[in-house]
């Protein structure tokens, strides 16, 4: 089989596996929790960007990453380098993050799972032009 058929294939599987499990909201709902995706309770699990116990909330995060965006400019305080913000830098930050997502969480993973999240991670990266 070549790679044009076996992606013909892998795109078939998903568009049964999605025909099948998406026939009713409550067939959906059972599909993503049997998965892992989606905790019993109906929140998304943290392998797949859902909160964790401990986790900062949302705008620490954003919060952290903008200060991880602040580079020295070329001016001269007391202090030492005056600090500027790097929107490019915070750019890629928020971007990396989102990729990071569908990082291997080192669980075993086969079929159309596994090559959906590098599919994701690394069409993020490709859309907004950063290198992996």
């Amino acid at each position: 089989m070549d790679h044009t058929e076996r992606n013909r294939r892998i795109k078939q599987m998903i568009k049964d596996y999605t025909a099948k499990h998406t026939q009713t909201p409550e067939a959906a709902r059972e599909a993503l929790i049997r998965e892992g995706i989606f905790d019993a309770d109906g929140s998304l699990a943290p392998e797949y960007g859902g909160r964790r116990a401990g986790d900062a909330p949302t705008s620490d995060r954003i919060q952290e990453l903008a200060k991880q965006a602040m580079v020295p400019s070329a001016h001269e305080g007391l202090g030492g380098p005056y600090m500027s913000f790097d929107r490019e830098k915070f750019a890629e930050l928020i971007v990396r993050e989102c990729a990071s997502l569908f990082e291997d969480d080192g669980r075993v993973q086969i079929g159309t799972l596994a090559l959906c999240k590098d599919l994701a991670r690394e069409t993020i990266l490709k859309h907004f032009g950063i290198k992996p």
